[in-house]
């Protein structure tokens, strides 16, 4: 997420981080899909729990079994981590076809100690299926194999492995799978100064330029790549000690696009203006080379446009599965070195706090202190996770707003009308007029259930804007008047959000605020890379009203499909863990932020014996962008890492006034 202080972001920088909950243009449809059981194949008997296959990736740290399943085998000690094995399901002869044929040969399961598959396809089982949409997406090698998934529904979510044998290749999951073990290369990072490379007044005292390191430190005769890096001083004053290194959220989002925006304001800001502070464009970003940026993607979002720009990229020579938040920790961690510094603070926003935590974890030498707003911890099982944070950010506000004896009195049951809402829209979609807020203009529209929650999980990134006017929008679009939705939509505007979702004007060729690519890979990798969407899909059913389950897929399952495209292998299990550092951290989260709830900054320091967690109630994303409370515990943190901040301007910060009916619908000044 973009590092913005107190002042509004470009869209396009947030867009990626709501990419797979907002992708519209993206929508794919699962068809129905019927089996038909055939007798035993006629094959040799097979060892039903053979030694498990090396699976396409690491294991994975938490099991979360159904229900009906046994209990979890104990760990061997109280303080000793259970080492999880994966399943491994090994499938032949997975033909295409208007019918297809499987069979599977083997299972095994080391965690359990068991076969725990359906009685289906227990080994020596085989299959014909048909009507099958020939568009289904997963992280398999073709359609037919998708059936086998969608049947081996008992597996505890996040604990599978399918190895796949067909035409005599054996594939395992999604993607090139393990590689051998490699020895890093030797190299001395350098830092080349240069013209700057972003337009700066000449009273900003900055300079600017590269910093040389291997694309893959693992890879032997890696190609070099250039990070983008300015240098900011102080406008006025000498600088504290130990500056300030801002890691940029997104993932994809330049820091020197938005250095670009505001010189002034972050020269001479009462906080961070003390210090000195450098701007980073990530690997793969902004200003630097190569840029994983996707002017296919200027004309609108669509898979084919993505894939168009993955085959490019591949095309030109860059290893994609470089552009990963390993890779990327070590460059801060370089960076720190070629510029000859002793200790430096990190300050990030979004998926920078996750970059920040990965670079605690790896690279802790230097680290004086980190701040971690809306915070995105490595152990979020992303694809799982995304949906109930959504559905949580919209109920948190409705039960604020039941907890308001007014609100309440006002919209009684306002979730089950909320609900009622979102079903009725997605059987009769609703013809709108809405404002386009960047140029004060009106434009006719249809939304349906999935643009009403796309447009509310959008708005509470600015939740301090929005929320307010959240109960009456329900109300009120139940009876066909969009008012009070339309002004709910205006923190669109105050996010940078409101060109995006009107009509998208701005040029991606000559946009350097956002990397797709980089989005992409890193998600696809780290997150994306050990699931299935079903398993979304089957997390998300036990925790959301049914009524809102296909809205809050949509995008995740698109996002599923892109990956099985974008092919960038499976990150090791290191980045699917807590994080665990005595490095003084503050960490602060919204309640009502949609993307990376509050709860998180809490989850993350659980782990960091000096982490500090501050959750805002009333607040969505970005809290340093909005909230000077935030900036105070900056400032105190800064000051002495080893204290914790005074919360008592968090205690102080008042609920939302809601606009009850019959009150004007007038737009925050």
């Amino acid at each position: 997420m973009p590092i913005q202080s107190r002042s509004r972001l470009s869209w396009r920088r947030l867009l990626m981080t709501l990419f797979v909950l907002s992708a519209a243009a993206l929508a794919c449809n699962f068809a129905d899909r019927t089996a038909v059981d055939l007798p035993l194949a006629e094959t040799d008997p097979v060892d039903a729990n053979p030694p498990p296959a090396d699976p396409a990736g690491a294991d994975r740290d938490e099991a979360e079994p159904d229900a009906d399943l046994p209990d979890q085998p104990p760990a061997a000690g109280a303080d000793e981590p259970l080492d999880v094995q994966p399943k491994v399901l090994e499938v032949v002869n997975a033909t295409d076809g208007p019918i297809c044929e499987i069979s599977v040969t083997s299972t095994y399961d080391e965690f359990w100690g068991d076969n725990l598959l359906s009685e289906d396809l227990q080994p020596g089982a085989s299959f014909t299926y048909d009507e099958f949409d020939p568009e289904l997406y997963d992280f398999i090698p073709n359609d037919c194999a998708d059936n086998v998934v969608e049947e081996w529904y008992e597996i505890p979510l996040g604990e599978h492995r399918i190895i796949w044998n067909i035409g005599g290749e054996l594939v395992a999951g999604q993607g090139p799978g393990p590689q051998a073990p490699q020895v890093p290369i030797d190299y001395t990072p350098q830092f080349v100064e240069t013209d700057c490379m972003i337009p700066l007044p000449g009273d900003i005292p900055a300079r600017c330029g590269y910093l040389q390191v291997p694309e893959n430190r693992s890879v032997p005769g890696s190609s070099t790549i250039e990070i983008a890096v300015v240098i900011l001083e102080p406008l006025s004053g000498e600088a504290l000690p130990d500056p300030v290194i801002h890691l940029e959220g997104g993932p994809g989002g330049s820091a020197l696009d938005f250095l670009a925006d505001s010189p002034y304001s972050l020269a001479d800001d009462p906080v961070l203006g003390t210090y000195t502070q450098i701007f980073v464009d990530q690997r793969g970003t902004g200003y630097s080379r190569p840029s994983l940026n996707c002017p296919e993607l200027e004309a609108d979002y669509t898979f084919e446009a993505e894939f168009a720009c993955y085959d490019r990229l591949v095309g030109e020579g860059i290893d994609l599965s470089a552009y990963n938040s390993l890779e990327n920790a070590a460059d801060i961690a370089d960076l720190i070195t070629a510029l000859g510094y002793d200790q430096v603070n990190l300050y990030g926003v979004s998926y920078g706090t996750r970059l920040g935590l990965t670079v605690m974890r790896e690279h802790p030498e230097n680290i004086r202190s980190v701040i971690l707003d809306s915070v995105y911890p490595p152990d979020i099982r992303s694809p799982l996770e995304e949906g109930t944070a959504a559905w949580g950010a919209i109920t948190n506000i409705l039960d604020d707003c039941a907890a308001d004896p007014e609100c309440a009195a006002a919209y009684p049951d306002i979730e089950g009308q909320l609900v009622a809402l979102i079903a009725e829209l997605e059987a009769n979609p609703l013809d709108v007029t809405l404002t386009d807020y960047d140029f004060d203009e009106t434009f006719q529209t249809t939304i349906d259930g999935f643009d009403f929650i796309d447009t509310l999980v959008s708005a509470f990134y600015a939740a301090e804007v929005s929320a307010q006017y959240l109960p009456r929008a329900i109300v009120d679009l139940r009876n066909g008047d969009e008012a009070a939705y339309d002004a709910l939509r205006y923190g669109l505007f105050e996010f940078g959000f409101a060109t995006n979702f009107a009509r998208p004007t701005q040029s991606e060729s000559d946009d350097y605020s956002d990397s797709e690519g980089m989005f992409n890979s890193v998600s696809c990798r780290e997150e994306y890379a050990y699931y299935f969407s079903f398993e979304a899909r089957q997390y998300l059913d036990d925790l959301v009203p049914a009524e809102v389950l296909d809205p809050l897929m949509w995008g995740i399952e698109d996002f599923f499909y892109t990956c099985y495209y974008w092919d960038v292998g499976e990150a090791p299990a290191i980045e699917e863990t807590a994080v665990n550092s005595d490095i003084p951290a503050l960490l602060i989260g919204g309640g009502y932020d949609p993307v990376t709830p509050g709860a998180w900054a809490e989850r993350a320091a659980e782990t960091l014996t000096n982490g500090y967690a501050y959750v805002f109630p009333y607040h969505g994303h970005s809290i340093t962008s909005f909230v000077d409370c935030s900036w105070e515990l900056m400032d105190q943190f800064l000051g002495n890492p080893a204290v914790a901040p005074d919360r008592s301007c968090v205690a102080a910060l008042p609920p939302p006034d809601f606009v009850l009916p019959g009150e004007p619908i007038d737009l925050p000044e």
